[in-house]
This record gives C-alpha cells, sequence and structure tokens, in this order.
C-alpha cells in the first residue's frame, strides 16, 4: 500500500469544502488524478461517480469509486468492476473540522495494487506522497478566492 496524506485551514465552513469536493468537475480543478467525468450519480448518502483515472499525469482507464458522506467526513473508494479491482484498489478520506478561521481540511488517500502490479508501489510512492498534499494545496487556494 502506498499513500499521501495533506492537511490545510481553509476559510470556509465544512459544508462548503465538502461541497467543492463533492462537485467533481470543480474538484479536478485541485485533483489531477481526475481526468474526464462520465458521470455523477449523487444520491442520500454520498454518490457514484466515474472517471478516467490518471497516475503520474499518466492517463488511465475509466474507474468507478463510491463517495460514502458521514457527517463532515467524505469515504471514498474504488468499486471499479472486473479487472480493475483486480489490479489496484482506491480508499480515501476527508474530513472537515471546523476550527478558528474555518475549516481543517485533512486528505489521506491510499493505493493498494495487488498481484504483479504491486511492482508499481516503489514507482508511485513518491509521486502519491506529493501528489496529496499538492492537491490540498489546490483546493485551499480554490476555496480561498
Amino acid at each position: 500500500m502506498i499513500e499521501g496524506i495533506g492537511e490545510a485551514t481553509v476559510p470556509v465552513s465544512p459544508e462548503e469544502a465538502l461541497a467543492a469536493v463533492l462537485d467533481l468537475e470543480r474538484y479536478r480543478q485541485a485533483d489531477h488524478k481526475i481526468g474526464h467525468v462520465k458521470w455523477v450519480r449523487p444520491d442520500a448518502t454520498g454518490a457514484t461517480v466515474r472517471f478516467r483515472g490518471k497516475m503520474a499525469g499518466m492517463p488511465g482507464p475509466y474507474v468507478v469509486q463510491r463517495i460514502d458522506r458521514s457527517g463532515n467526513r467524505l469515504d471514498v473508494r474504488s468499486v471499479s468492476p472486473g479487472w480493475m479491482n483486480r489490479m489496484v484498489s482506491f480508499e480515501g478520506v476527508i474530513e472537515c473540522t471546523p476550527v478558528d478561521g474555518g475549516t481543517r481540511f485533512y486528505h489521506r488517500e491510499a493505493l493498494t495494487f495487488h498481484g504483479p502490479f504491486r511492482l508499481l508501489e516503489p514507482l508511485l510512492r513518491g509521486w502519491l506522497a506529493k501528489d496529496t498534499p499538492a492537491e490540498v494545496r489546490r483546493i485551499a487556494a480554490l476555496l480561498t478566492r
């Protein structure tokens, strides 16, 4: 498993921060791992989304992810059909906690490669460790405007 963690204080409410994340077209301005968004299907507890993924700037296949909301927290996991889940699994969390001056925006994401695809972990470990904090800086900048 490889992971990236980022954190920032943003000058908006937790509700506004989470709404920005759930607006995938807007959030992809901060998360460069999200390519073309095929669809977003919101429901009572979150959304299921399908988009073209990118790793280290290289385009990949379309993936399906489930986003579940519980209070000020989003839990994201891959639910891609068939071969994609046998290659790599994704899980992420975004927690938005009220603090003086706004909201503490915490984001952790992890990729678990399976079988022979584990060979990719050392190649992508440093990239994800740098990309997640950069993603959080970009969403903080978007929310500050």
